[in-house]
């Protein structure tokens, strides 16, 4: 496994396999991928991919789940808009190759420490992050979080034997830091003490986010994990960024 994306493409290409498609809510859509991988790789829930697009075109997408005896794994890209990534997610068909590197790890991953908590949150673009970590948790953890969705219809559950977290709803406003994900968390019942956290998607969401805990609740900056998948508005990364001295 790699502990960067910069690390994995300097390493050998894989060659993927769609074995399968679905789709598991109005605008998620599953394909589960078959490899031969001689090296043995752990593929890991919550790890992720980056696929080639094209020569100098590459999109990252986050294993939702794994079966290591195949070795195949699962998938989900949010049919949203018309960008690159999107149209292969959408046009990708049972049987169609593709090349990718990977898998490449993350800090959250990487942490291998306990805790006495884990909180996490998302909207749709990271929420398959979050699915696939819950999945490395131990049975007995304790999770809270919230997970955003601009409708019921828009939800989708984890596979067997993760833990599922409530969903909040848009109902048509924007991603924003101040929208109804970062609310709910607020409102939180936490223990007075830090666990463990990790916010995905929008950029600004995820800084205002970790902004909260460490300058509000005090939590040390190393138990705040963040993963960014895309950005909404540029000038909301550069405040809440300016809140955490310049660096997350």
């Amino acid at each position: 496994m790699y502990s960067n994306p910069n690390e994995a493409l300097q390493a050998d290409p894989m060659q993927g396999t769609i074995a399968a498609t679905a789709m598991v809510s109005r605008s998620m859509r599953l394909l589960q991928v078959s490899i031969e991988d001689s090296k043995q790789r752990k593929w890991l829930p919550g790890t992720h991919i980056i696929i080639k697009l094209a020569p100098k075109l590459q999109r990252a997408y986050t294993i939702w789940d794994s079966s290591p005896e195949a070795p195949t794994f699962d998938l989900l890209v949010f049919l949203h808009g018309n960008g690159p990534g999107v149209s292969w997610g959408r046009q990708a068909q049972t049987g169609d190759k593709f090349t990718f590197y990977g898998p490449v790890s993350d800090s959250f991953t990487e942490d291998k420490s306990a805790a006495p908590y884990y909180l996490f949150g998302s909207e749709e673009t990271g929420a398959v992050a979050v699915q696939g970590k819950l999945r490395l948790l131990p049975p007995d953890a304790t999770i809270l979080g919230y997970l955003e969705a601009d409708g019921p219809e828009e939800e989708f559950i984890p596979r067997t034997g993760s833990q599922p977290l409530a969903w909040v709803h848009r109902k048509g406003q924007q991603v924003k830091p101040t929208g109804r994900l970062v609310d709910a968390i607020h409102t939180l019942q936490l223990p007075a003490y830090p666990g463990k956290a990790y916010f995905a998607g929008e950029f600004a969401v995820c800084l205002a986010l970790k902004a909260y805990f460490v300058n509000e609740r005090e939590w040390p900056r190393e138990n705040v994990h963040i993963r960014p998948f895309w950005v909404r508005d540029p000038e909301s990364v550069k405040y809440y960024l300016d809140k955490l001295g310049g660096k997350w």
